[in-house]
């Protein structure tokens, strides 16, 4: 990831802190606490990625040729649901993703542990979202998020160990 200026992180602060409509942030903040509360994390992980799966099966790839026109059609995915964009990396036993600018519902500053259960409520979705539409161009791998940055990127693996 490059670094910004301070400018620039003002301006991603700002748009971030703007990303989710207000009537949700609400909402959404307690359905990730409560559902990992109730249903407990990876009961409640399971679900999103199935949320996930079927949210990309209502938003369809048209057969990309190369890696680069898979970025490109993803990111026109995401785009149109206001939900960021991807790059692409491939290595030989797998694919580095990295989501940048995914819908935030908590201030993740102002409330570190409701931004660890929306962290981990929209990774799994993501995880489950990215899976359909790999799987869906001839892959069969497991996918995982593997870090980031909160309410900045999300990065994820697709195959390998």
């Amino acid at each position: 990831m490059k670094s910004i200026d301070e400018h620039d992180r003002l301006s991603l602060d700002y748009f971030t802190r703007r990303h989710c409509s207000r009537q949700w942030r609400t909402f959404l903040k307690v359905l990730a606490s409560e559902m990992q509360s109730s249903a407990g994390k990876e009961e409640s992980a399971r679900f999103m990625r199935h949320v996930g799966r079927h949210l990309a099966s209502e938003y369809p790839l048209d057969a990309p040729a190369t890696l680069g026109d898979l970025e490109a059609q993803i990111n026109a995915r995401l785009d149109s649901m206001d939900w960021g964009w991807c790059t692409l990396n491939a290595s030989d036993d797998h694919l580095a993703i990295e989501h940048v600018a995914y819908p935030v519902a908590v201030d993740t500053v102002e409330d570190p542990v409701a931004g660890e259960a929306w962290t981990r409520t929209i990774s799994a979705l993501l995880e489950g979202l990215y899976k359909h539409w790999l799987d869906g161009e001839g892959g069969d791998a497991p996918i995982a998020y593997r870090h980031g940055e909160p309410g900045r990127y999300l990065a994820f693996r697709y195959g390998g160990s």
